[in-house]
């Protein structure tokens, strides 16, 4: 039996004094030398050089991903007026980031999609007050523009969304390391 890092032998009791076959090493050496076998990893045993990794092609959550965000941005393209839409495609860009660390593959252009859906949001919110309107209104009639975080875009008042962009513009600033701008 091994106790504290010494070979007891079986039968004894765990007062008896203990003996090692191998002089006494503190606890940092005994990680070292554990971590410099060469062995593979029980996980590892039995898999080949093509399975140890799945490669982006074979992902199919990765694929889903894409066909997701092909689909936004056909959407977006063909109706850039659409703050929804804008946001949609925004998100999509963010929450791929957010889950495949590529090295920001679509981080520029989730930059790009959010200050353009602040811009739509903010003429929203101008039109609204054009019209006497109160911009922080929502469909759900909330008291407040805290209150709508829950909802969907489409219920959000225009306070709201404007919110939701900076707030969506801001993480990706921050993933980005663009924290100056975040």
């Amino acid at each position: 039996f091994l106790q504290g890092g010494q070979l007891i032998e079986k039968g004894s009791s765990s007062s008896s004094r203990a003996t090692s076959k191998e002089p006494s090493r503190g606890r940092k050496e005994r990680r070292d030398s554990s971590a410099k076998s060469d062995a593979p990893s029980p996980a590892a045993k039995g898999r080949t050089a093509d399975s140890q990794t799945r490669g982006t092609a074979n992902d199919p959550v990765r694929k889903a991903s894409f066909d997701n965000i092909q689909k936004a941005r056909k959407q977006y393209n063909a109706d850039r007026g659409n703050i929804l839409k804008a946001m949609e495609l925004a998100d999509l860009l963010r929450l791929y980031d957010l889950r495949y660390h590529d090295g920001g593959s679509l981080q520029e252009e989730a930059i790009t999609v959010y200050l353009e859906a602040a811009n739509l949001a903010d003429a929203n919110r101008r039109a609204a007050i054009e019209e006497d309107k109160d911009p922080a209104h929502s469909l759900a009639a909330l008291d407040s523009v805290n209150d709508e975080i829950m909802l969907e875009y489409s219920a959000r008042s225009p306070d709201g969304l404007l919110c939701a962009v900076h707030c969506g513009l801001g993480k990706v600033y921050f993933m980005a390391n663009m924290f100056e701008q975040a």
